[in-house]
């Protein structure tokens, strides 16, 4: 048996010692050959209690089997209670540096841990992101999303059997701070289309990248809005046809056109701007034409697509020195920023072969949005809004309008 503790839970008994309280719990997780200590405070259903500390060496202490047994004074000793008797252990602290110090090299020396990033949904594709983030180092999140863990959730979202019923915004922050203890998570079980002007600011104030994968082109919409104005970096996450296929839309403020610049057409069926934020929104159901054509897919096709545009996303946090930068994202600019991505299905729409990956470039026309170049929308159907079909009709227009 060891105990691996975090270095700050010290720091907060060292204080409270100061403050002539002088024992308490040890609260994190016990596995069958380490205790894990991250906090000595309770923290709701999040850990459980693995042990006590004290500063008295007080011999009547009573310390319950299988838990451990911190004492911090002059010196700092750890013992494991087996079965009435007290054992010396071995003990070892982590922190922020520890958990992830062989990413380090891989960022030459740019700070992730002190980049902030919003997630505008957290299913699918949102759980997995934010995860994935987290294993990459990064460390504020600020989560929304209106819905509960359902148990059809458990098989394709981050989320297990303990998450049904909580809310997703919960759930998944618990998740993070369960990888990284001093992870700074923002949960807001809202809808963005019903936030007030204080909670908007509240997510998008002072951030650097904005990851969207709801299926709602509503809230899709009133998003854009908000990270053009604020001109905040965003990637846009889809997964259609069952996650066979899929999209990834990345912008940059003042070089690459904006996500109503790719896919405006699909708002044409939607609302004005003005009406959007009084509507009630539920984010898993597809019930009219203003929501991506979204239906579920396995998690193997889900992560697929989500990891390739998790790669443009750090690429963006990373900064344009980065090599990440440099090889995904400059090549592409500025206007070539609609990346399609076949996730393993027979050839369909644009794709020739499996796993293929094109790269689309968004056409010109006044954006109500940025001002910038956006796709014609009178060439979609507006009983059609597949996304293959209006390529295929605007490069079929180009093709007309160079022969006259």
């Amino acid at each position: 048996m060891e105990a691996i503790i975090f270095k700050p839970v010290i720091k907060v008994i060292e204080a409270k010692i100061r403050k002539g309280i002088l024992r308490g719990n040890l609260y994190g997780f016990r596995t069958p050959n380490a205790s894990v200590v991250l906090s000595s405070n309770k923290r709701s259903k999040r850990y459980d209690k693995v042990g006590v500390w004290d500063s008295t060496n007080d011999e009547e202490m009573i310390i319950s089997p299988d838990r451990i047994y911190l004492y911090i004074n002059d010196v700092t000793e750890c013992f494991y209670d087996n079965s009435g008797w007290l054992e010396k252990i071995n003990f070892s602290f982590f922190d922020y540096e520890d958990l992830f110090a062989r990413n380090f090299d891989i960022y030459k020396g740019i700070p992730v841990k002190e980049k902030k990033v919003v997630m505008i949904g957290c299913g699918s594709v949102g759980s997995s992101a934010a995860v994935q983030l987290a294993k990459s180092g990064i460390q504020k999140f600020s989560l929304v999303d209106p819905d509960v863990v359902s148990l059809s959730n458990v098989a394709r979202q981050e989320y297990d059997l303990q998450d049904v019923g909580n809310l997703k915004v919960n759930a998944l922050k618990n998740i993070l701070l369960r990888r990284n203890p001093s992870a700074r998570i923002e949960a807001f079980p809202m809808d963005v289309l019903k936030a007030s002007p204080k909670q908007m600011d509240r997510i998008f104030r002072n951030k650097d990248l904005v990851i969207v994968s709801t299926d709602s082109i509503k809230a899709n919409t009133l998003t854009t809005y908000e990270v053009v104005r604020r001109q905040i970096p965003s990637v846009y996450l889809a997964c259609y046809e069952r996650a066979q296929s899929g999209e990834v839309i990345f912008y940059i403020p003042g070089v690459t056109p904006c996500y109503m610049c790719a896919v405006g057409f699909r708002a044409k069926h939607s609302d004005p701007i003005e009406k959007l934020k009084n509507q009630v929104l539920d984010y898993s159901v597809v019930d009219d034409i203003t929501r991506l054509m979204a239906e579920p897919g396995l998690a193997l096709n889900i992560d697929y697509i989500t990891n390739l545009g998790l790669m443009f996303a750090l690429a963006l946090l990373l900064g344009g020195k980065s090599l990440h930068y440099r090889t995904l994202i400059k090549p592409l600019l500025p206007d070539q920023n609609i990346i399609f991505v076949n996730a393993g299905s027979e050839p369909h729409m644009m794709f020739n072969q499996p796993f293929e990956v094109v790269y689309g470039k968004i056409k010109t026309k006044t954006c109500p949005v940025c001002q910038a170049e956006a796709f014609e929308e009178s060439l979609i159907n507006e009983k059609d809004i597949n996304l293959g079909y209006y390529l295929e009709a605007n490069i079929e227009k180009e093709e007309q309008e160079n022969e006259i």
